[in-house]
């Protein structure tokens, strides 16, 4: 199995073009859409993003953990995620059908896009993500990252070349595209996607599926760990979320395409963010690895440390990137983003500390986190949004992480295991240990 540092290293490397590839695709996609068309598209992905979050039962973390520590054998987690996926994929079905005749559906739907040919293209788009996860899962729990990053590094390329083209077409043509438009050709994209997984999975993952599973020794475990940690995760998604749909119900789509916008481009720290925080989870779950704490807390510093570094850069060069990238109609973005940057350095640092207790099976205890910090977020984001829009809740998400963090900070440097106050500052030694690994990586590759 590869190190830590050493997966690190090519998660990075393949990493960083991923990262700006999906940053070019959504650059692209709003310079088509505008403020509104980005609102309306910002709000769909948003209620995709809920059906598979609160439906999926964390299947994600619960295949890396137990595959990652040998807990169950590979056919019978395979049965176990089939037989999981097949539940969360009707009950999407299900749910979406129940919301289309009750009252609210417009609340969750915009009326403009609130016909069933919308509706079966948000359950198409719950199928295939929660077949991606199911891939994903197994190669993120042997440690294959090498796979991962390349198949999500072809699939943003893939992402960027099609809606590349569909702004050369606008531009030069008189064809106008619509949402609707985009919507098909990133269903396209993500069919493709799973197209890539699938070839992976096949070739290296041929042990036969065990359907001779019990509900003591088998499901009861898988649903004993993926229960705690599904609801923290649902409340962990709304943290992010729920500030699109409480700005929607007191402001216009206009003003969430904006924030959204603001937003999103605070995912740019996924830049560093994403190929790091991917290979904690297998790492401190793996029953063979003997130093965890002791990598837990450089993996801390040097993740913190970096998102920092980012963090401060975009803010020195929002004022000039944003207009120039998204457009003058835009430029209303900068002062959201600038607040933002701090609340999401925050919320993913919480992450690591997360992923800590989770992989210490203290899944029970990150849901009461999560729960503690969602009704927090939800009282600033009242208070501040009717008060203040736009800033109120790039002011009230910020708050919200911040304090998020340090209930993490104090429960893990209370604990008498960690031995470290210090989870935030890369130190020197810190440094030339990780470039001494780094070089050595690059060098054998």
């Amino acid at each position: 199995m590869r190190s830590i540092s050493e997966n690190a290293t090519y998660s990075i490397l393949t990493q960083i073009p991923t990262q700006i590839f999906a940053i070019l695709s959504s650059i692209i996609i709003t310079r088509i859409l505008g403020p509104e068309g980005k609102g309306f598209y910002a709000i769909f992905y948003a209620n995709v993003s809920l059906f598979a979050t609160a439906l999926d039962f964390s299947i994600l973390n619960a295949i890396i953990y137990f595959v990652a520590s040998g807990k169950m054998g590979i056919g019978k987690i395979k049965s176990i995620g089939f037989y999981f996926s097949l539940v969360s994929i009707s009950l999407s079905f299900l749910l979406i059908l129940l919301w289309k005749i009750s009252p609210f559906a417009d609340d969750l739907f915009p009326e403009a896009m609130s016909n069933w040919k919308y509706l079966a293209l948000l359950a198409l788009f719950l199928v295939i993500t929660q077949i991606n996860t199911f891939f994903s899962a197994f190669f993120q729990g042997i440690n294959n990252f090498k796979i991962v990053n390349r198949v999500l590094m072809l699939s943003s390329l893939f992402n960027l070349i099609v809606f590349g083209i569909a702004f050369v077409v606008e531009y030069y043509t008189s064809i106008r595209l619509t949402i609707n438009h985009i919507l098909v050709m990133g269903f396209v994209s993500l069919c493709i996607f799973t197209l890539m997984w699938f070839v992976e999975y096949r070739v290296h993952f041929r042990q036969k599926i065990d359907w001779k599973i019990s509900w003591k020794n088998d499901i009861r475990p898988f649903l004993t760990f993926s229960g705690f940690d599904h609801i923290s995760t649902i409340f962990d998604f709304l943290n992010i979320k729920i500030v699109l749909w409480i700005l929607a119900l007191h402001t216009d789509f206009k003003t969430v395409g904006i924030f959204s916008v603001a937003l999103g481009l605070t995912q740019l720290l996924h830049l560093t963010s994403a190929p790091l925080m991917q290979l904690l989870m297998p790492y401190l779950s793996n029953k063979d690895v003997s130093n965890k704490n002791v990598v837990f807390i450089s993996f801390a510093r040097l993740h913190f440390s970096f998102l920092i570094l980012f963090g401060l850069i975009g803010i020195l060069l929002s004022k000039w990137f944003i207009p120039l990238l998204y457009g003058q109609e835009f430029t209303a973005a900068t002062e959201p983003f600038n607040i933002l940057i701090f609340g999401i350095v925050c919320s993913f640092q919480t992450r690591v500390f997360a992923t800590y207790f989770l992989a210490e099976g203290k899944a029970q205890l990150k849901m009461v986190l999560s729960c503690i910090t969602l009704l927090i977020t939800v009282i600033l984001l009242v208070v501040f949004i009717p008060k203040s829009g736009i800033y109120g809740a790039a002011v009230g998400q910020s708050i919200a992480f911040f304090v998020t963090l340090l209930v993490y900070f104090i429960l893990i440097v209370s604990g008498p295991r960690i031995g470290s106050f210090n989870l935030f500052i890369v130190t020197p030694t810190d440094i030339k240990l990780f470039a001494q690994k780094f070089l050595t990586h690059i060098k054998t590759w």
